[in-house]
């Protein structure tokens, strides 16, 4: 998934889909990661724009924002009760539909 910032619930174009809360969110983005170290060139140490290819299929990656600490959350959360559970900021299909996710969920959070 790429890591480009949607400014609206509906944006899924550069300008569709924005709405009254887009500059709140574009104002909150700006602040978040400006405060973010960034990896990326640490794990990438060489990219070629002829590794890139273009395609047609939009989606929106979800990104959790803890607004107390006005911070992105950088891994996965997992809340439960005794009723539930759920797996908050999941931005990986490969390591959420691991055997060993689902292990470390089942040892830890289902009794």
């Amino acid at each position: 998934p790429t890591a480009i910032p949607a400014f609206g619930r509906e944006n899924y174009g550069i300008l569709s889909g924005l709405d009254k809360e887009a500059f709140d969110i574009m104002l909150r983005d700006a602040i978040l990661f400006s405060k973010t170290q960034n990896s990326a060139p640490e794990l990438v140490k060489e990219l070629s724009p002829s590794y890139i290819e273009s395609t047609p299929k939009v989606g929106i990656r979800p990104q959790l924002v803890d607004l107390k600490r006005n911070e992105l959350v950088m891994d996965f959360l997992v809340e439960s009760d005794k009723k539930s559970v759920h797996v908050l900021n999941a931005i990986s299909p490969a390591f959420t539909s691991s055997m060993y996710f689902a292990e470390m969920i089942a040892e830890n959070y289902i009794h």
